[in-house]
């Protein structure tokens, strides 16, 4: 993660803890349309895990960790072994906060060390598990360091927003809709500018570049689900919760925040599943 996205990331994370996402800040997998948040964000990080092939006393890193939920409950019910890493002191002290309350400080770690230099030993993680943080760093980088700490045969498993489909779709839409192709760039710059000022994120990268990128470090067997359609209902859910706590929302983060982070919900529910969405991604290091 990038120092500005770790700047962002403590300035939002209680905020939308509190009034937006709960206790697992990443999106949700709805398997069924009434599903709460709540219960599709605990299935997506359950279908992960199941994903990442995890056995009871494996050592698991879990790359960008958030406030904890996820490294906890692998910790919890699959009886692995985990240390978390982000670059968001408040999100790890939140994650630590969590492990304590929890009872399971024997089990989970984490500590603030940057994913594409985590300074850890080499072969030393069963399973890398990375939940919602690649689009916040390098690619290149991040995917030759978590093949470097992970063990020959280990697996890793990513889930990420992303691009998806055609990279010239949002340009022909801007076209569609009667714009020449100097305004239609200046559209997208000032469309993606927004949604980063609502996300912290870089810019994001289309499906190809990370399977270029684990395979450019090394990885095999590597596979790519699109999860675009299961989790476009968290789009709606945040959408509600920020418009119940408006006034608490813009209290903690202004309200030119709020104001970006509505209209970077509506671009991302106008293009999902064709411009950006979901990918579910294995990987395993050979033997």
């Amino acid at each position: 993660m990038t120092a500005s996205a770790a700047t962002h990331y403590d300035r939002v994370t209680e905020a939308w803890r509190r009034w937006v996402m709960g206790e697992e800040l990443h999106f949700g997998l709805f398997r069924y349309a009434d599903a709460s948040l709540a219960e599709a964000t605990q299935e997506l990080t359950v279908h992960l895990a199941e994903l990442a092939q995890l056995q009871v006393g494996l050592q698991v890193l879990d790359v960008g960790c958030g406030v904890g939920t996820p490294g906890c409950d692998l910790a919890e019910h699959e009886d692995c072994r985990v240390l978390g890493i982000s670059t968001s002191p408040v999100g790890v002290a939140a994650a630590q906060a969590q492990a304590q309350r929890r009872g399971l400080t024997a089990k989970v770690e984490f500590q603030v060390r940057d994913a594409v230099a985590t300074g850890l030993t080499d072969d030393t993680f069963d399973r890398i598990y990375s939940l919602e943080s690649a689009h916040l760093m390098d690619k290149v980088g991040l995917f030759a360091e978590m093949y470097r700490v992970l063990r020959p045969g280990g697996r890793l498993s990513l889930c990420d927003v992303c691009l998806v489909g055609n990279e010239g779709v949002e340009l022909s839409s801007y076209a569609l809709l009667g714009f020449p192709n100097v305004a239609a760039l200046e559209l997208r710059r000032a469309v993606h500018a927004t949604m980063h000022r609502a996300f912290g994120s870089a810019v994001l990268s289309h499906t190809r570049v990370y399977q270029e990128a684990a395979l450019a470090a090394g990885f095999q067997e590597i596979t790519l689900y699109d999860l675009s359609e299961v989790t476009r209902p968290t789009l709606s859910r945040w959408a509600e919760n920020a418009a119940r706590h408006r006034g608490d929302l813009e209290e903690a983060l202004g309200p030119d925040y709020v104001e970006g982070f509505f209209l970077a919900l509506l671009h991302m529910s106008y293009g999902w599943g064709r411009l950006g969405g979901y990918l579910a991604m294995t990987a395993t290091k050979p033997a």
